[in-house]
């Protein structure tokens, strides 16, 4: 099953390098990476330019925002900071659980690394910079980097996606009755005589949304056996399945124990309650009180376009979503540009603030020896249970 969430192709390609006699190929292999960059990057660059040029067209309406109440500039920097922490203590536990002892402080500044990479380069290339660093210094096999990181994924994509369904039927709900969407007067959009939602609109992101939690679910449900089952056995070895069926193989082992899972999501929506933070200080920043509900659908879509990883560090794409989501809850999409751009500054400040750190405390970090004894109790237990 293909799911929005990472590039296993290139990860694989990247944490395998030379496997299997693979040699170096010539300048030649470079053209496809570029071509391969050339189309995320241009995604980033017309999203960008398309948010520039509605600014351009309405710019009695830019000069009509403001910085409503700066003091929230510090409540987003905190939550943006508990945000690019919080993978750290997650990766940590799952590390632990596939026996190898990276480190809670090895694993955090690892986190903001991979983060920082994530930025600059798309494709999720800073999970591909992880898996090297893991297979190199604390010799990660590759299914069980592909299960702790695509597990990852997968339930921040289940709980955005669940959220979002929430959020956007709550909000439904409201309309019904009559409720502002806003916890308070804000900017609506134009032509919309009162803060009213779109039901269209709110029902299509619902669709999506659920349509994205039953594939979260999927993913997590299906087992390697089935394709034999199906009579579709070959497609374990296509190029685009074989990191699933590894992922698959590692997570199921993963699942076996369910106080783990639960301590992990728990893990995932803390660090989903610090992105909710954020985009309610960024939002309340520049003027705009959104309600929880609001805060919560505005948030899940962002998380949601970000999984993708089509553009470096969703630049652009998040944003996009982020205005048109906005729109669903009545807000001018010039607010909802100016808190995106807030929000995208402060976490892009944080983010180079915290990065030499993570480097040094990465440089500093020494290498502990593989738990053996665990390793081994993983793989029989994955023995059995294929």
């Amino acid at each position: 099953m293909d799911t929005p969430l990472a590039n296993p192709e290139l990860i694989a390609m990247t944490a395998a390098g030379r496997r299997d006699g693979e040699h170096t190929r010539g300048p030649a292999s470079g053209l496809p990476l570029l071509g391969r960059l050339a189309l995320p990057i241009g995604l980033s660059l017309a999203a960008c330019g398309l948010l520039g040029w509605y600014l351009l067209r309405h710019q009695d309406q830019w000069q009509t925002v403001s910085l409503a109440s700066p003091w929230l500039l510090g409540v987003c920097a905190a939550a943006s900071l508990a945000a690019l922490l919080a993978p750290g203590p997650i990766f940590w536990v799952m590390t632990s659980r596939v026996g190898r002892d990276v480190g809670l402080a090895e694993s955090t500044w690892l986190a903001v690394m991979t983060s920082a990479i994530n930025s600059v380069v798309p494709l999720h290339a800073g999970a591909a910079a992880r898996a090297v660093y893991l297979k190199r210094r604390h010799d990660l096999d590759l299914s069980a980097f592909a299960a702790t990181f695509l597990g990852y994924n997968i339930l921040r994509l289940l709980v955005a996606s669940l959220a979002a369904c929430a959020a956007a039927a709550g909000l439904l709900l409201r309309q019904g009755a009559g409720i502002d969407p806003l916890s308070s007067v804000a900017p609506t959009t134009a032509g919309l005589s009162q803060p009213a939602l779109s039901a269209t609109g709110l029902e299509g992101l619902i669709t999506i949304a659920g349509g994205l939690a039953l594939a979260a679910i999927g993913a997590c449900l299906a087992r390697p056996a089935w394709f034999q089952k199906l009579g579709l056995g070959a497609l374990e070895q296509h190029r685009l399945f074989r990191p699933l069926v590894k992922f698959q193989a590692g997570w199921h082992e993963l699942m076996r124990c369910p106080r783990f899972l639960l301590k992990v999501l728990t893990l995932v929506m803390l660090q989903i309650v610090a992105e909710l933070i954020v985009v309610w200080a960024a939002w309340g920043a520049v003027g705009v009180p959104l309600s929880s509900a609001a805060v919560v659908l505005v948030t899940s879509f962002g998380i949601l376009t970000a999984l993708t990883g089509l553009t470096p560090g969703g630049l652009g794409l998040v944003e996009l979503v982020s205005v048109a989501v906005g729109a669903a809850v009545a807000v001018e999409p010039t607010h909802g540009i100016a808190a995106g751009l807030v929000a995208r500054g402060v976490s892009l400040a944080v983010l180079a603030a915290a990065t030499p750190v993570a480097l040094a405390g990465l440089t500093a970090c020494r290498p502990q020896p593989p738990d053996r004894t665990a390793e081994s109790r993983s793989r029989s237990e994955g023995d059995a249970l294929s």
